[in-house]
């Protein structure tokens, strides 16, 4: 990444991925004073990790999507380098979204550990650990039945695998076929889970023997491993509530650190208390642009506009055009670098056809606003949810239109607000716990006026 000094730049600079370990010194912006005057999350967390030298404590970091939990987690990462062997994983790059039991996390972990223990050169620090790999490998090979065949299925080994030289390196290819099967391999969920019931449990404790075989090949290097579980928090809602809910102590009972994402609707579930026994967790406050009175709140828009300017020149935007951004964010930067890549390329075009110079513009921006408005409006449904809630579309709309006069303290804990959450068209800000419609969706029912919602043709 670089920072854009020109439209086409844009396109790049403002990719709304998360920055990487070598991004941080030209492009991170500390915003822990904008999200909450008074401590740090990524200190409390790294003070719950740190506590307790032996202990694997177990976090769970709440946010709405797009609010930049994952860029805090490489930034803590790094700040942790020294201490902490840290492995880290995105559920959207390594499982397949559709379905994500819990056993795909334990696959992909362990596939993960090995992976990062070759990288770094540990192989020669299995030797003494070479049963434990052997032992993994036979089970794999008896118990799931899966064959050389089914699993090449699924995807040839990733380049630069080593299957030969070592066991370590057999083991991981192994891990990178199951990978790849088990991203597309449906009917494999049906049959490992129901043809095996006790499969998960064996499953669990394979995975243990592996972290404690590699925590074993860190400790002549003083560090100990913290294992981070990214974009959990992106699953649909019954898988999120089957990880959490009804198998949370698969997670828990891990014999490593572990900091997962998880749902932020999660936290206003009536079952709360099923993780809330096996997990700390640290919620990470939003960004506010505008307080609960709806007065501008200054320390946020100001520190959104220093997150823009350190990638885009400030001459490529013009200053009306950038407040309007971030007033519309909501404080959601996914938003801020959603709308600007759109915006860009609409001035981009208009410039080509000399309708407007090489610079954003508000109505740049406005067009942007737009079609990141349709996103919220198609995010609003009932697909995918638990059968018993028994939901509508109307429901959903009904709730949009309770919450519309403003800012609440206190939100109910049933499946319309869970789902509204989720949606980010009910914005938690929970540095000072207040609730809130996000802007886009407060323009969204606007538009809708009195008519009641799926009723009313188009003229």
């Amino acid at each position: 990444m670089k920072k854009a000094h020109s439209l086409a730049e844009m396109l790049l600079s403002c990719d709304p991925r998360p920055l990487e370990r070598d991004e941080l010194e030209g492009f991170f912006v500390n915003t822990a004073a904008a999200r909450d005057p008074v401590m740090s999350r990524r200190d409390e967390i790294r003070k719950r990790l740190e506590a307790s030298p032996d202990a694997n404590t177990k976090v769970l970091l709440s946010g709405h999507g797009g609010c930049g939990k994952s860029t805090e987690l490489v930034k803590l990462a790094d700040e942790v380098q020294n201490t902490f062997f840290t492995v880290s994983f995105s559920v959207v790059q390594e499982c397949n979204l559709f379905h994500v039991p819990v056993e795909d996390l334990l696959l992909v972990m362990m596939e993960r550990l090995l992976d990062a223990c070759k990288n770094a050169g540990l192989a020669d620090q299995f030797r003494g650990n070479e049963e434990t790999l052997r032992s993994i490998n036979e089970w794999f090979a008896t118990e799931l039945q899966i064959t050389e065949e089914k699993v090449e299925a699924g995807g040839s080994a990733e380049g630069g695998v080593d299957t030969s030289a070592s066991l370590l390196g057999r083991t991981l290819g192994l891990f990178v076929k199951l990978k790849a099967f088990i991203r597309r391999a449906d009917q494999r969920v049906h049959r490992m889970t129901h043809e095996k019931p006790h499969r998960l449990s064996e499953l669990a404790e394979r995975c243990n023997l592996l972290i404690k075989a590699v925590k074993q090949a860190l400790h002549a290097a003083q560090r100990r491993l913290l294992i981070v579980i990214e974009d959990l928090d992106k699953v649909n809602l019954s898988d999120a509530r089957r990880i959490f809910l009804e198998q949370p102590a698969v997670l828990a009972e891990l014999a490593c650190n572990m900091i997962c994402t998880v749902p932020i609707f999660l936290l206003h579930s009536p079952d709360r208390a099923a993780f809330e026994r096996h997990f700390g967790i640290v919620e990470l406050p939003m960004l506010k642009v505008t307080g609960p009175d709806n007065l501008p709140c200054p320390e946020g828009r100001k520190t959104i506009r220093e997150i823009v300017e350190r990638r885009v020149a400030p001459e490529l935007i013009q200053p009306d055009a950038l407040e309007l951004l971030i007033e519309k964010s909501g404080g959601v930067l996914r938003d801020v670098f959603e709308v600007l890549v759109v915006a860009s390329g609409a001035a981009e075009s208009l410039a080509a056809q000399k309708k407007q110079s090489a610079v954003v513009a508000r109505g740049n921006v406005r067009y942007g606003l737009n079609r990141r408005k349709n996103e919220y409006a198609r995010a609003i449904t009932v697909i995918d949810l638990p059968k018993d809630w028994k939901l509508t579309i109307a429901d959903l709309y009904k709730k949009l239109g309770e919450l519309r006069a403003g800012p609440v303290r206190v939100l109910p804990s049933e499946p319309a607000t869970m789902v509204l959450l989720k949606a980010r068209a009910i914005m938690e800000y929970n540095g000072e716990g207040w609730f809130a419609l996000h802007p886009l969706v407060v323009e969204l029912l606007d538009s809708l006026g009195e008519s009641p919602w799926l009723s009313t043709p188009m003229a």
